[in-house]
């Protein structure tokens, strides 16, 4: 999946594709955003690409340009993603719809984690700095 795919699928999932396929008016500075929100969303999500790939070492491969293939394992591109862009994209425009794809999200990454079968634990801070 690309970028473009991604930022797509967003878009499907905002209701903000005309019936042609093209972008609607309204997303008219969506597009110049999505690049730094899909690395953020890499980010995000790569405690859960580690579980995924059973592998600790896995490092985030950000994207330079919107026809870059993610990175990152297809089912979370697919199943993931797409809620987490979603709601990034709409966070100042549409405070309800933002809370809707972030709950999608969230529940789609819980979802992904129980399958792979992965669990992720808080950090413990073994240093006692502060006493």
């Amino acid at each position: 999946m690309t970028v473009n795919e991604l930022y797509n699928s967003a878009l499907e999932l905002l209701a903000l594709k005309n019936s042609d396929g093209s972008e609607n008016e309204d997303c008219s500075d969506y597009s110049n955003r999505a690049l730094g929100l899909v690395n953020l969303l890499l980010a995000e999500t790569l405690w859960l690409d580690r579980i995924i790939k059973r592998d600790n070492s896995v490092m985030p491969v950000y994207v330079n340009e919107t026809s870059a293939p993610l990175q990152c394992n297809d089912t979370l591109a697919r199943a993931v993603l797409p809620y987490g862009l979603a709601a990034l994209l709409v966070a100042d425009d549409d405070v309800a719809m933002h809370k809707l794809m972030t709950e999608r999200y969230q529940n789609a990454a819980k979802t992904l984690k129980e399958e792979a079968g992965g669990t992720r634990h808080d950090i413990t801070d073994c240093y006692r700095y502060n006493e």
